[in-house]
């Protein structure tokens, strides 16, 4: 299986991704992380390092992303903006998703 993980660079997300690849030897991790405040590439350590691991630089609102979730069968979502309540970032956090699931925001 090709598993999305959005966040995969945070605390929970790049446990996740640990998890995946010690767990579920067949699959593929995916991770998007915008490497924000949370996001850290020394949170994945030696996962990086794994051919069944790609890392992808992006913000959810990218429509690379799009291209992404299309060749994936699962997605995780750990991307989380703890700014939500405010208007911008309750956009991104709506926009962000919007893509993943095929509509036009």
């Amino acid at each position: 299986m090709k598993v999305l993980v959005t966040g995969g660079a945070g605390f929970i997300g790049s446990n996740f991704v640990r998890h995946l690849l010690r767990d579920h030897p067949a699959d593929q991790v995916i991770i998007v992380d915008r490497l924000t405040y949370a996001g850290n590439l020394r949170n994945l350590g030696e996962a990086l390092q794994d051919g069944r691991c790609r890392f992808n630089r992006l913000d959810l609102c990218d429509p690379a992303v799009r291209d992404i979730v299309k060749g994936c069968d699962a997605v995780v979502h750990f991307a989380v903006n703890p700014l939500a309540t405010r208007r911008p970032a309750l956009q991104d956090e709506v926009q962000g998703r919007m893509p993943a699931h095929g509509e036009n925001p």
